[in-house]
Formats: structure tokens, C-alpha cells, sequence
């Protein structure tokens, strides 16, 4: 059964004509002025590789790739990775992408599945992120680029999986992945675990795969589903909404911050593993009914 999309992207080619791209669970495209993109833009003000989009069966999401002069979605500038809604307007140079969401059709929906448990659940969200992003891009050739972004996704899915988490985004350099269940402990240690085994692969030396990059993490109360399509297939999914929001937020600000260990004070209140945490910063969070956010940083020994 061919997968059904999650995103159609609808937009102005050059030429004026009307375009639709259709990404489905998986899906990555970049945008930018080089012929090596998916949606190529003949436009000065665009850079080489400008934006991207990326979907999975949680939704889709557009990350700026350091751009010279900036994606905007919604006339507001992006600094990090975006969960987009139907309707959204994504600006790229003089080019407006809109968004639509394939499961707000009622066909896709019948297709899919449909919702049949939720109940609350702890979760604690990691963010990964490439260090400079931008300076790979135009350092690289594009299949370089590709082939080494594969390689470091590849390792985070790896060590995030081994440590009970799974990845549900990943755009451009950046990588979110959750850790749900019914302790909020256990799912703080392991995505502390989890930080800290990847920013040891990052220093080493040795490892020709290593991007320099940084991590942040948060703790929240999410929403866990269950949903069964009608072929009978089972599927979990979860729903995360304010945490996750309220985690990009955090990751966005936090580019700004020397540190490359970043963590919510409420999460490593729960970490308990020994170590001492030195305050970062207090961000001001509007996702949700957070407020401001004291980020800590672990005193490396």
C-alpha cells in the first residue's frame, strides 16, 4: 500500500505556473537557489540551500538552513525548527509556499486512522542541533553534505533508540526526539543518558562523522494515542502539543547560549544522578502556560 502524503506544499514556480509537492512519512526537500533542490528558486536573495521541510507521520516541520536573509512563516522569522499547520505561509525570497495538511481532508483521514484511546503521559524531549549548520552548507558539496548529515543521523537515531527514546522529527540539522511513559524520572535519566553519550561522540577526535552540536532538553505533560486504521493496523502516535512547542521555543532561543548542554531546571530536578548544574538562563516561554524557563547547564568535571 503506497504511503499517502502528509504535506502538499503549493507554490509559484518562476515561470508563474501553479506547483504542488507532496511529501510523504519520511520526506525531506530543501528549497534554495541550487538546481540540487527540490524546489529550486531562481532568485538572488535566495541562498544555495535556503529552508527545509520534512514529514513524518506526526506532522510537518520547516527549519531555516542559516540562510542569508531569513524564512519566514506566518511574516515571522524562523531561528529554528517549526511544527506548521494547515493554512501556514511560508516566505522564502519573493516565493510563498502554503501549507496543507493531508489529514484535514476527510479522505485522508478515512485512510489513515482514527484516534481511539489518549490518556496523559510524562514525556521529556530532547533537541539536537548541528553547531554552525550553516557553514557545512557552503563548506560541502551537496552529496557530501547529504552523505554525512545520513551518517549523524543515523548515530543520534541509534544512541536515541538505545536508550528507550524515539526520534519524531528531523529537518536539516536538527534532530527532536521524545521519551514518554508513566515516571517522569526515568524519562528524564534516559534522555540525560542519552545527551550525554552524544556529545561524547561529538568530541571525540577519532570519529570522522562528528558534527560539533548541541543539545537541549525539556520535561512536560503530554498526550499519548493510540489509533487503528481500518486495515486493521495498529499504530501508536503520540500528541504532544505544549511541551513540544514549548521545547522548539527553548531550542530557538538557546542558539544565543555559549552552552552545548542545555536543560530545563524542572528536568534536571529529576535527573538525580549526582551531577551539579550551573544556571544558563531564564527564557521567557509564550507556548502554552509555561512563562519563564530556568535552563541549567551540568558542571563537566
Amino acid at each position: 500500500m503506497a504511503s499517502l502524503p502528509i504535506v502538499t506544499l503549493k507554490y509559484l514556480s518562476d515561470a508563474g505556473e501553479e506547483q504542488e509537492l507532496s511529501l510523504c512519512d519520511g520526506e525531506e526537500i530543501t528549497v534554495g537557489r541550487s538546481d540540487e533542490n527540490r524546489i529550486m528558486l531562481n532568485d538572488p536573495s535566495v541562498s544555495r540551500r535556503h529552508a527545509a521541510f520534512s514529514a513524518t507521520s506526526f506532522g510537518a516541520v520547516v527549519a531555516d538552513l542559516g540562510s542569508t536573509n531569513g524564512t519566514f512563516l506566518n511574516g515571522e522569522s524562523l531561528s529554528s525548527m517549526k511544527d506548521l499547520s494547515s493554512g501556514d505561509i511560508v516566505n522564502i525570497g519573493a516565493c510563498s509556499i502554503t501549507v496543507d495538511l493531508s489529514q484535514n481532508d476527510s479522505n485522508a483521514n478515512r485512510a489513515r486512522s482514527k484516534t481511539v484511546e489518549l490518556k496523559p503521559v510524562d514525556v521529556t524531549i530532547l533537541v539536537a542541533s548541528i553547531r554552525d549548520y550553516n557553514s557545512y552548507i557552503q563548506a560541502l558539496q551537496e552529496k557530501d553534505l547529504s552523505e554525512l548529515l545520513a551518517a549523524w543521523r543515523e548515530k543520534v537515531v541509534r544512541v536515541v533508540e538505545d536508550h528507550g527514546g524515539k526520534v519524531e522529527k528531523m529537518v536539516g540539522g536538527d534532530i527532536v526526539a521524545t521519551w514518554c511513559g508513566s515516571s517522569s524520572p526515568e524519562c528524564a535519566k534516559a534522555s540525560y543518558e542519552s545527551a550525554v553519550n552524544l556529545l561524547e561522540a561529538s568530541s571525540t577526535p577519532s570519529d570522522e562523522l562528528a558534527f560539533a552540536y548541541k543539545v537541549l532538553i525539556h520535561s512536560g505533560r503530554g498526550m499519548q494515542g493510540k489509533a487503528r486504521a481500518e486495515d486493521g493496523e495498529t499504530e501508536i502516535f503520540t500528541l504532544i502539543g505544549d511541551p513540544m512547542s514549548a521545547t522548539l521555543e527553548l531550542a530557538s532561543h538557546s542558539t544565543k547560549l555559549d552552552s552545548d548542554f542545555i536543560i530545563s531546571r524542572e528536568t534536571a530536578e529529576l535527573v538525580e544522578n549526582g551531577a551539579t548544574f550551573a544556571p544558563v538562563a531564564t527564557l521567557e516561554v509564550t507556548s502554552g502556560a509555561y512563562g519563564p524557563i530556568d535552563l541549567v547547564s551540568p558542571k563537566r568535571k
